[in-house]
């Protein structure tokens, strides 16, 4: 994998925050939550639909499409984007900053882009020694049936509940 395959994988990871500030109102109950979502669209603040994202740092279009995501209550959430490209990990829900806050954990044999956050300082080894990154999605909307979540440049990426 060449650096800008690298650079372009880090860049929609979106953003790489520490946990820090987390409230102590983080929890997995939040039930509204549980269930599993599907990516309805992206849109910008005023509700208008982007079909194309340009990155400037890798020159190239992004087609807006998925995950589909699920959260358990026992703490554990699943991101679908192909068969083949799923993330795991740790799920909460910081009600008292509007914002799902998950560790999404390496799997091995690590890819190359995983070792380059690790090697790069990006990620976290817990105590069994498994690397993770914390992701942090903060919630514009959250119904029984809708999830708008916020994204950089005031885009909003909007999910429906189907189970």
């Amino acid at each position: 994998m060449n650096f800008k395959a690298i650079l372009f994988f880090v860049l929609c990871l979106g953003y790489i925050i520490p946990a820090k500030g987390q409230s102590k109102n983080c929890t997995n109950q939040h039930t509204k939550l549980i269930g599993t979502w599907e990516y309805v669209d992206l849109s910008d603040s005023l509700g208008a639909k982007i079909d194309t994202i340009w990155h400037e740092v890798v020159k190239g279009y992004e087609i807006p499409k998925g995950p589909q995501a699920s959260f358990q209550s026992e703490g554990m959430y699943t991101m679908q984007f192909t068969k083949e490209n799923i993330d795991r990990g740790i799920w909460c829900y910081d009600s008292d900053n509007s914002r799902i806050i998950r560790k999404l954990y390496y799997q091995t044999p690590y890819s190359a882009s995983a070792k380059y956050l690790i090697a790069n300082g990006h990620a976290i080894q817990d105590e069994k020694g498994d690397y993770y990154e914390v992701q942090m999605d903060s919630v514009i909307k959250l119904t029984r049936k809708s999830l708008i979540l916020s994204e950089e440049n005031n885009r909003q990426r909007r999910f429906r509940k189907i189970r």
